[in-house]
């Protein structure tokens, strides 16, 4: 398992729970969704994992990018991921009607929850993608994978009937911002 559910804690609370997964082991860095750590005013919230560690927000895309609509990352530090093994990232955009399949920790449960659905809409351009079908509170920050378990994605968000991701591509930008950030 590569993924883990992170809670957020503080005097505001607006989500209770979010999924995360890890993407370098050795630094202990992992992603999960923006909107998951920080309110849409900018207030970060003191972000734990199961075993109520602290997680440290390494970046963000709307502080490192310009605002685009695509962009709803955040990259975490933390011991939790130094233990779960890295996921594998792919940078293509998938094909509309391709099968795809989404873990994580839909409503804060302590199992994690397996959707599989289909690509319904593909924007290359903003290198992001929408699967059909709307998931549950909690899946946001989930991993996205094909069928051969690479990540293609991150869920964001969803509608009654879409649920959005963001392309892998947009990790890789966040980490190199990071990376450089961190060691510039």
């Amino acid at each position: 398992e590569s993924i883990t559910r992170i809670r957020m804690t503080g005097p505001v609370v607006r989500w209770g729970t979010c999924s995360a997964f890890s993407i370098n082991q050795e630094r202990g860095w992992g992603l999960t969704a923006e909107h998951c750590v920080v309110t849409v005013n900018g207030f970060e919230f003191r972000v734990v994992d199961d075993q109520s560690r602290p997680l440290e927000i390494i970046a963000r895309s709307s502080t490192i990018f310009p605002p685009r609509p695509e962009d709803d990352l955040a990259l975490l530090e933390g011991d939790i991921f130094r233990e779960l093994p890295a996921l594998t990232a792919l940078t293509i955009v998938p094909e509309v009607g391709t099968v795809v399949a989404t873990y994580g920790f839909a409503r804060g449960e302590r199992n994690p929850f397996f959707y599989v659905s289909n690509v319904a809409r593909t924007r290359p351009r903003w290198f992001s993608l929408e699967m059909a079908g709307s998931l549950l509170g909690g899946m946001s920050g989930a991993p996205v994978v094909n069928d051969k378990a690479q990540v293609i994605g991150l869920v964001t968000k969803g509608t009654a009937s879409n649920t959005y991701i963001i392309g892998s591509w947009h990790f890789q930008e966040l980490y190199k911002a990071a990376v450089k950030q961190h060691e510039g």
